[in-house]
């Protein structure tokens, strides 16, 4: 059984459905990568022998794949990306009748090439009127058209494993662990079997991108470390400025985990200014250095290091340009959800179709609560501290999911 082009396409419609904003974008990268990786697998399955070992880095021990969206499909139709080219006589001949595999192959090479000029024409196209009529930057704009896939070979797990946009040089890294038989078994299985692995993979791709590409149209300017102020050490201007490599989080949305946060940031602080006193400012940036890398010395012991890596989860998690991502992603993840189950805003109406969307998203904010900030504050024992803000854990929560709903309704109203 493979996977027919009436029942591909049935698949990415329900995955593209109702797409807003970076949605569609998001969407087309999904739909790419996923017909590049069974096209990829299909090839090495169907021609081993030709396909088996390409392109594995024998450095980094894992497959690179580099696109580059600024170019055509045909330049980049070489050796080292089998998926790319069409089956050869050789190929055919090595594939002893499994037609399939073939006509999957087929299928999914096809799919690719679409998948690429979807991309590529929206990278090149303006997106109109209405986006600078919502005062939003074109979400493209910062991408440099590169895209990189990494593969780790893994047994029994099909899945995205990482994604994150680059700074360096601009572009989008997603990193999967693949199965060695990820698409060989979808030729034996039943059909819903064989669509699993698939459909979860661009469904995670898309819902994933739509955060990446939020910071893609961020301005860089937020991000670029200041100069020393007067009377400043190297310690004191990191938490500062670029801090983390995020902005500070919004007080007015956010007032008791700001508060929290800037508690954090104090206590460390004020602990290094101790050590420049007592033993010098090159033991204290020796000590700091040492906490950064997760080394714990008497100077940089483990109850600074503890603040030091929850002040870093609760600045990933809080800071203006990663709510915003978030936010984003909760609700393409959400609206994904109420499509899965046959819920669509024109069977029940735009306005309950929605309040089911902040729902889920409230009851996602939750959950995001009881895994970082609850199990933190807990063991870290914040509430006993005498100079900690007087805030209990329901107020925290609370924090956390109305300043969450607060900038999702200053996004979508």
């Amino acid at each position: 059984m493979f996977i027919t082009d009436r029942k591909l396409k049935e698949m990415i419609g329900r995955v593209l459905k109702e797409v807003a904003y970076s949605e569609p974008f998001s969407g087309n990268l999904a739909y790419f990568v996923v017909n590049f990786l069974a096209a990829d697998r299909l090839k090495k399955y169907i021609a081993p022998r030709f396909h088996e070992k390409t392109p594995i880095s024998p450095m980094l021990g894992y497959e690179v794949h580099k696109f580059d969206f600024t170019k055509s499909f045909d330049d980049h139709i070489r050796r080292e990306k089998p998926a790319f080219l069409p089956l050869t006589n050789k190929d055919l001949r090595y594939a002893q009748g499994n037609k399939s595999a073939v006509s999957m192959f087929n299928n999914h090479h096809g799919n690719s090439k679409k998948g690429f000029e979807y991309i590529k024409q929206a990278l090149e196209t303006d997106l109109g009127p209405q986006f600078a009529n919502r005062s939003r930057q074109k979400m493209l704009d910062q991408w440099s058209g590169l895209l990189f896939i990494r593969i780790h070979e893994s047994y029994g797990e099909n899945l995205l494993d990482g994604a994150a946009f680059s700074t360096a040089d601009n572009s989008l890294n997603l990193t999967f662990k693949l199965d060695r038989q990820f698409m060989k078994l979808n030729l034996s299985l039943g059909q819903e079997t064989a669509y699993r692995d698939y459909k979860n993979l661009m469904q995670e791709i898309k819902n994933t991108m739509v955060h990446e590409l939020v910071h893609t149209r961020q301005s860089e300017t937020q991000f670029k470390v200041k100069e020393l102020q007067a009377g400043e050490n190297e310690i004191q201007k990191h938490f500062r400025s670029n801090y983390f490599g995020y902005s500070d989080i919004d007080k007015t949305v956010f007032p008791k985990i700001s508060a929290l946060q800037n508690y954090l940031k104090k206590s460390i602080i004020d602990f290094y200014d101790r050590i420049v006193s007592t033993h010098g400012l090159d033991a204290a940036y020796d000590a700091f250095e040492n906490l950064r890398e997760g080394i714990t010395t008497p100077l940089s012991p483990g109850k600074i290091y503890e603040m030091y890596f929850y002040s870093k989860i609760i600045a990933q998690l809080f800071s203006p340009e990663e709510v915003e991502a978030y936010v984003r992603g909760y609700r393409v993840e959400s609206k994904s959800q109420e499509y899965g189950t046959g819920f669509t805003k024109k069977d029940g109406g735009a306005d309950n179709f929605y309040q089911q969307v902040e729902k889920n998203i409230r009851i996602k904010l939750y959950s995001r609560f009881n895994e970082f900030l609850y199990t933190g504050i807990q063991e870290m024992n914040i509430n006993r501290d005498r100079y900690a803000p007087d805030y209990s854990l329901d107020e925290y929560q609370e924090d956390m999911v109305e300043g969450y709903m607060k900038v999702y309704k200053s996004i979508f109203g």
